[in-house]
């Protein structure tokens, strides 16, 4: 199997937005929250508005004491940026619960699947949980290890917490489910703490708001036990000498994000304009590109060529060393569910490949499983292989659990064929460029990126080859067109 190339994905506000189109970008957000406090936060009338991402800069500019204020005005500052702080909390939790309202695009879930299949690294710096939502809406089932687990796994348990908590954390005897790691360099709307604490024991994330299509908000009530006496984890994004960077907790997120940036061949930037302001995160990104040889690729809705000095293609290029390939990846509202197309295609056509030149036991019988939820078998033999043109399209039986769906056919009323083998597919594997599976009653055909042998000693077959999928054919809560 091919290895792929070690890619980093940097996720900033314009993800979150391509997620849902109720989640704001940085102005929208901050404009937002002027609005919400009673003083506009101290800003003159002329000043009510943010433009071209001062928000965060003007925020982070309150969270620290500056030499220039006196002891008055610099108290001033720390009160805004207190209420400024509660009131993002307040205004991201309403837009969250909105997004949550409505079904998952089926992207989100083919790239959760892709960020697993290949370990990746993923560094975001939106506070909000859309990500661990979107997991957790999947009952993400690991196929190599045949279990689910719990999205604490992909935050590396840090920080701890109740949220997302498994047996193995609770009672110190595992280290997380090997996955993809999500690195929340700037906090998030479920973590909590006591501000000022340097050494980081009052740090604690909370659960989640909901599932898509289910929210959950968790009510102030519910804040006040699960995280007394504590505030939001919410990191300011240009702060450099304050408590929040001393904290362990950050610099842990942080130095491991800074070793995936270091090992990474190539680095995607998906919604993430490399403010200037931000020096923590330029002065990493130029440590990580200052000796050439990377890959950067740029998603972005409305990219500009490098030529234009305030372009991310020309601030990365002015962090990065030489032979560092940058390049726009596509434009427009949709570019991100785009390239997540791409991604699923190459991955795609690489099983095809793969599987032409296998060593599997050819009368191997095909099957899909994604693991049980909520007492509902999600397990099912392929029993029809078709091709055309240059897709090879696989029909399963409907879902059932693991017994059902590996058990004997022969004499069978129940089940409506036998089981179709990898001879079946490498018969017309030449020439062709994906398999897609479909599940009867399914809402959409989902692209096989992996296959994964299978031992199951009783049944039809005691060899099985786990065709593995971006994404989900079926569930309630994931939508299957690409929109937001």
């Amino acid at each position: 199997m091919r290895s792929y190339p070690r890619e980093v994905f940097i996720l900033g506000a314009g993800f979150s937005r391509a997620v849902s189109s109720r989640l704001p970008v940085t102005d929208e957000l901050g404009n937002e929250v002027i609005q919400r406090d009673p003083t506009r936060l101290g800003r003159s009338v002329g000043k009510q508005r943010f433009a071209g991402g001062s928000f965060e800069t003007w925020l982070s500019r309150r969270a620290e004491a500056q030499p220039y204020l006196t002891a008055e005005q610099n108290l001033e500052s720390q009160s805004i940026f207190a209420r400024g702080t509660r009131l993002i909390g307040e205004v991201l939790d309403q837009r969250v619960g909105e997004a949550l309202a409505s079904p998952m695009p089926a992207w989100l879930g083919e790239l959760i699947s892709l960020w697993h299949h290949r370990s990746s690294s993923v560094l975001t710096f939106n506070y909000d949980t859309l990500i661990e939502c979107a997991f957790q809406t999947m009952r993400f089932w690991d196929w190599r290890h045949r279990t689910s687990f719990q999205w604490g796994s992909i935050l590396n348990y840090t920080p701890e917490g109740k949220g997302g908590l498994s047996y193995a954390e609770s009672d110190g005897t595992g280290a997380p489910h090997p996955s993809f790691r999500l690195r929340k360099l700037h906090g998030s709307l479920n973590w909590f703490w006591s501000p000022g604490d340097t050494a980081g024991a009052t740090v604690r994330r909370a659960r989640l708001p909901g599932d898509f299509m289910s929210p959950n908000p968790i009510p102030e009530d519910e804040m006040h036990w699960i995280a007394p006496g504590r505030e939001r984890f919410i990191v300011p994004p240009a702060a450099l000498k304050s408590s929040y960077y001393q904290n362990p907790i950050v610099r842990e997120i942080w130095q491991r994000s800074n070793e995936a940036l270091q090992e990474a061949d190539v680095i995607t930037l998906m919604g993430y304009s490399v403010p200037v302001t931000d020096l923590s995160t330029t002065g990493m990104l130029a440590e990580a590109l200052q000796n050439g040889g990377k890959e950067v690729r740029i998603v972005d809705a409305y990219p500009r060529a490098e030529s234009d000095p305030t372009s991310v293609a020309a601030r990365v290029r002015n962090l990065a060393g030489p032979n560092t390939t940058i390049e726009n990846r596509g434009c427009g509202e949709a570019v991100v569910a785009d390239y997540v197309e791409r991604l699923v295609a190459e991955a795609g056509n690489q099983l095809v490949a793969d599987l032409a030149s296998t060593d599997q036991p050819r009368t191997a019988a095909l099957h899909v499983d994604w693991g049980e939820a909520s007492g509902l078998g999600r397990a099912a033999a392929v029993v029809d292989v078709r091709r055309n043109a240059d897709t090879i399209t696989v029909t399963t039986d409907p879902l059932s659990n693991e017994t059902r769906a590996f058990e004997s056919r022969r004499g069978s009323e129940g089940h409506r064929a036998i089981p179709k083998s990898l001879q079946d597919l490498l018969d017309l594997i030449e020439g062709s460029s994906r398999i897609l599976v479909r599940v009867p009653g399914g809402d959409r055909e989902a692209t096989a990126i992996h296959a994964e042998p299978r031992p199951y000693d009783t049944g039809h077959s005691n060899e099985w080859l786990q065709l593995v999928t971006a994404g989900q054919t079926w569930l309630t809560g994931i939508r299957p067109d690409a929109g937001s």
